[in-house]
């Protein structure tokens, strides 16, 4: 059978319909994040080694956070699987971490998403005289277990 004719079986065969305004916006892979992320911008040192083995720093804010890890924008390469060590320059905690995401960043630099080996809810809590800010709590909120959690 020749390709025309079999394109013509095709369009008689299989109905054609038009696609509604929800399928467009609906993404292509389901979302993976084990929590929601929320904007909060944190100042961020940021410790690694390049793939010859150098090591090197440099600071960031994040752009988004969760309890599992966050976003940042940074001017050094990195990899997907590299190894970081982030530290939070308000409350100086350290945690390493893992690069999940590297995407080019229009303006230059690179954004770079990045997860903890564990769920972490106060490696984003500001210190300071024992108050805690909303997006602390939302933070909090999104990590407890749901047997945990208030109605």
């Amino acid at each position: 059978m020749s390709e025309i004719l079999a394109t013509q079986v095709t369009r008689i065969f299989i109905p054609q319909r038009e696609s509604k305004p929800a399928e467009l916006c609906t993404p292509i892979r389901p979302e993976r994040r084990r929590t929601p992320r929320r904007p909060l911008p944190i100042p961020l040192f940021v410790y690694g080694h390049t793939p010859e083995g150098h090591p090197f720093y440099e600071e960031s804010f994040t752009n988004a956070v969760n309890v599992h890890g966050g976003s940042m924008r940074m001017e050094r390469n990195v990899q997907l699987g590299q190894r970081l060590l982030v530290v939070n320059q308000r409350n100086e905690c350290a945690l390493p971490c893992i690069v999940v995401f590297v995407g080019a960043r229009l303006g230059g630099g690179i954004d770079v998403a990045f997860s903890f080996t564990a769920a972490m809810p106060y490696f984003w809590r500001n210190p300071g005289a024992g108050k805690v800010s909303a997006e602390e709590v939302e933070l909090d909120y999104a990590a407890a277990e749901p047997s945990q959690r208030s109605a």
